[in-house]
């Protein structure tokens, strides 16, 4: 009874698979045939993107597409990037209530603070972007790029005479003019120290001096 049962199904498998088979192929074709022709639409009325084209075959679609790059090309493009930097980055102290900008470092106090820009002037990038301003002026030969980087570093060597007795008397000064003054992490002094060293190697400017030996300090010790 089990051999004739087996051999019907065995019959079965062999005689009604092939074509149940043949019938699913049938529909995937037309399921294709069906997309491929929504697809043709598509491509007809709306933008060709990734479902049309393989991606590594599409433009990219950037307000600034890439292109062959030329000497010249660089340099305007790393010029702007000065232009606008030096533009939102201003060396001036102001007092942090009213806005006011202080022309007499004599009457620095605790309430007063560097002018804010788009950047911090004492962060850990920025003393990225003074070694690389430093490492730009060479590679061009043009006094632009380090002048950013010297005025700037000047500039917090300047001020941090300034602030440091509103830090005595007050305790609490500008965050920005703190962490010259009292750094208190590895990112508070690594990178910017490492740009000062560069610049007083360069200017022998003794303004930087006092900014490297304190940050030498804590990293020491």
């Amino acid at each position: 009874m089990k051999q004739v049962f087996l051999m019907a199904a065995l019959l079965f498998m062999v005689t009604a698979l092939p074509g149940r088979a043949s019938e699913n192929q049938k529909r995937g074709q037309k399921r294709q045939s069906e997309a491929g022709e929504e697809q043709r639409k598509l491509i007809g009325s709306t933008p060709v993107n990734d479902s049309q084209t393989p991606l590594h075959l599409l433009a990219p679609d950037y307000e600034l597409p890439y292109a062959e790059i030329s000497v010249s090309g660089i340099r305007s493009d790393i010029d702007r990037v000065l232009e606008y930097l030096v533009r939102v980055t201003p060396t001036e102290v102001a007092d942090k209530e009213t806005g006011e900008t202080n022309d007499d470092n004599s009457r620095i106090d605790a309430k007063s603070r560097l002018r804010r820009g788009d950047f911090r002037l004492t962060s850990y990038e920025w003393g990225v972007v003074y070694s690389g301003m430093l490492r730009m002026a060479a590679a061009a030969s043009d006094d632009r790029y380090s002048d950013y980087a010297y005025s700037r570093m000047k500039f917090l060597g300047q001020m941090a005479k300034y602030f440091h007795q509103p830090l005595l008397d007050a305790g609490l000064i500008d965050p920005q003019m703190r962490q010259i003054l009292e750094p208190e992490s590895l990112d508070d002094a690594g990178s910017v120290c490492a740009a000062l060293i560069q610049a007083y190697r360069a200017t022998h400017s003794e303004e930087l001096r006092p900014l490297i030996d304190n940050f030498i300090n804590f990293i020491l010790y």
